[in-house]
């Protein structure tokens, strides 16, 4: 059973990993393209690959091109590792990216590496979890914001966003590491400011810094960072996840730069000027590591971002409005499709024109029957039998049997253990039908 599951999680290893990498390559030539448009489209476009990532199995569509990816990535391997050259090393070496995914079909193999990935999810977890039950407990001794004024101004933003749920503004003490403000909590969500801008800033300077974060609280970017954690656990193997969801958190604080100068009446000079004193009580302070929706989770992009703001062809309205949004829509969902394989041909072979003969790769011996050994039986069954593309065996046929039971536990050792290199035409894997010798002889 746990051999079956490592073999079935094992087969989607590989597709579902090039299908990943051409999809955030993608999104992000088209981000780069797209970097003068709102901040929220592209932000809406990573959302899109975010839900690509929560389904962990590989997808075929009618237009999809994914499986060229794999065939440029081995060509381009062969280029380099091969140099030209037709050695035997090289050409094994240059294989290396297509035959990975048979190997990952051998019992062994499958499950020694579903282990391992359970391994690295186990120890991802741990450290999450361990962060949170810390942060959680150092949240629970932070003390209320009393200012009457800035309490006014965050029910009056709250209000004015339209947020039903009781917003807790806390005050983090000087000890605490806590550099920028930051929202956490799904359920009861709570702001926590640094000790000094709590303290020492006035009202009209928390209001932007404030706002910040109540927009977050509205669109429920603590949840996106939730499945943003779950997916970096899942994926933890995989560079390219990591780099997609970089890509979400620098968007999503753009997009929330542009929401608060728009509610601000449009101009960002007073937003800009809480940044600067933001980063200014920060730049002594340790870069935090927390698990909240932090306003400068990167210390490096608050620059970027003020120098975005003050450009002078910066503008936070989106003139096209809806339009817009559906257009990256269409567009997001265009590009996981693209990035997907095509649909598979049930189409049969047979050896020969141009198709190659499956290669075995893991031929374990049949068992022999008690009554083939009291019978002392000995022969080769000849079975007929089509090999998939992913290296199993199924249609398994008796072509010419020696009985005992031996015919029985050939086809059932086929179909359960034996893994082949499937045979190809024009350098792509394909399903073919070939005779299969099984060998039975004492000893």
């Amino acid at each position: 059973m746990i051999t079956a599951i490592a073999r079935a999680w094992a087969a989607q290893f590989w597709p579902v990993g090039m299908q990943l990498t051409f999809l955030i390559i993608l999104v992000y030539a088209i981000s780069f393209c797209f970097r003068r448009f709102p901040a929220r489209c592209r932000y809406l476009l990573w959302l899109l690959v975010l839900i690509r990532l929560a389904i962990p199995t590989a997808i075929r569509s009618p237009w999809g091109i994914g499986q060229y990816l794999e065939h440029f990535f081995v060509g381009a391997l062969q280029w380099v590792l091969g140099s030209g050259a037709r050695t035997p090393y090289a050409q094994s070496t240059a294989k290396m990216a297509v035959e990975t995914q048979y190997w990952l079909g051998m019992d062994n193999s499958a499950l020694l590496l579903w282990l391992a990935w359970l391994s690295g999810i186990f120890s991802f977890s741990t450290l999450i979890v361990a962060r949170s039950v810390r942060f959680c407990h150092k949240a629970q001794g932070l003390l209320p914001v009393v200012r009457p004024d800035v309490v006014s101004m965050v029910h009056r933003m709250t209000a004015r966003l339209g947020l039903r749920s009781k917003i807790r503004l806390l005050q983090a003490d000087g000890a605490s590491d806590i550099a920028f403000p930051l929202v956490h909590g799904l359920v009861r969500p709570m702001i926590i400011l640094p000790a000094g801008m709590a303290a020492g800033w006035t009202a009209s300077d928390l209001e932007p810094v404030v706002l910040h974060e109540l927009i977050h609280v509205k669109r429920r970017d603590c949840l996106v960072n939730l499945v943003q954690m779950a997916v970096q656990v899942l994926y933890f193997y995989h560079p390219m996840v990591w780099l997609a969801n970089r890509a979400i958190r620098q968007e999503r604080e753009l997009a929330c730069d542009d929401d608060v100068v728009r509610l601000c009446g449009g101009c960002p000079t007073g937003y800009v000027h809480s940044l600067v004193q933001a980063a200014e009580g920060a730049v002594c302070q340790k870069r935090q590591r927390l698990l909240g929706i932090a306003m400068a989770e990167r210390f490096s992009n608050l620059g970027r971002r003020i120098h975005r703001m003050m450009h002078p062809s910066y503008n936070a309205n989106d003139r096209y409005g809806f339009i817009t949004l559906w257009a990256v829509i269409v567009l997001g969902l265009f590009c996981v499709g693209v990035s997907c394989s095509k649909r598979e041909n049930s189409e049969i072979f047979a050896v020969g024109n141009g198709v190659t003969a499956p290669v075995p790769l893991a031929q374990p011996l049949p068992s022999y029957t008690d009554e083939a050994r009291t019978a002392r039986a000995e022969g080769i069954v000849l079975l007929q039998a089509v090999v998939r593309k992913d290296g199993t065996v199924s249609r398994i046929k008796v072509l010419k049997g020696v009985g005992y039971g031996l015919d029985e536990s050939a086809v059932n050792t086929l179909a359960t253990k034996w893994r082949f290199k499937p045979g190809t035409r024009k350098g792509i894997p394909v399903d073919v039908q070939a005779n299969i010798e099984v060998n039975f002889k004492l000893y």
